[in-house]
C-alpha cells in the first residue's frame, strides 16, 4: 500500500508510518517498492504543479490513497490530480491536536483492511 500525503507535517506523519510499518519517501519513484508513505512538498511553482500532476498520472496502479489538508494552497491541484476514489481530506491543526491522527488513523486502518469505513475508533 502506498500513499500521498500533502499538507501534513512530519509530526503528523512520522508516528503514522512508525505505527503501520510505512517507510517515508520523497518521490514517487520510491512507490515502487511498496508500503510507502510519500510525503509531497509544496507545490508552490507552475513547474512543481506540472511534475505533479505526470507523476500521479505515471504512478496511480500504484498510489492507494491520496490524503491533503483541505484548506492548503494546492489542495484543487491535488484533488485534481487524485482519483476521487482515493482521495481524502483531513483538517489539520485544529483545535483537538488529536482530531488529524484519530482521522488518519481511520482512512489508513480502512485502507489496509482493518477498519469498515462505518466502525467507530
Amino acid at each position: 500500500m502506498n500513499i500521498v500525503m500533502y499538507g501534513f507535517g512530519m509530526n503528523d506523519v512520522r508516528p503514522l508510518a512508525e505505527r503501520y510499518g510505512f517507510s517515508l519517501c520523497d518521490s514517487f519513484e520510491s512507490l515502487e517498492n511498496g508500503h510507502r508513505i510519500l510525503l509531497q512538498e509544496e507545490l508552490a511553482t507552475r513547474e512543481k504543479q506540472l511534475t505533479f500532476f505526470e507523476n500521479m498520472a505515471d504512478y496511480d496502479r500504484l498510489i492507494d490513497a491520496v490524503i491533503c489538508v483541505p484548506n492548503c494552497a494546492s489542495a484543487s491541484t491535488v484533488y485534481y490530480c487524485s482519483r476521487p476514489d482515493k482521495f481524502f481530506t483531513v483538517d489539520a491543526g485544529g483545535e483537538d491536536p488529536d482530531y488529524t491522527t484519530h482521522e488518519l488513523v481511520r482512512i489508513i486502518e480502512t485502507q489496509l483492511g482493518l477498519l469498515c469505513a462505518h466502525e467507530c475508533v
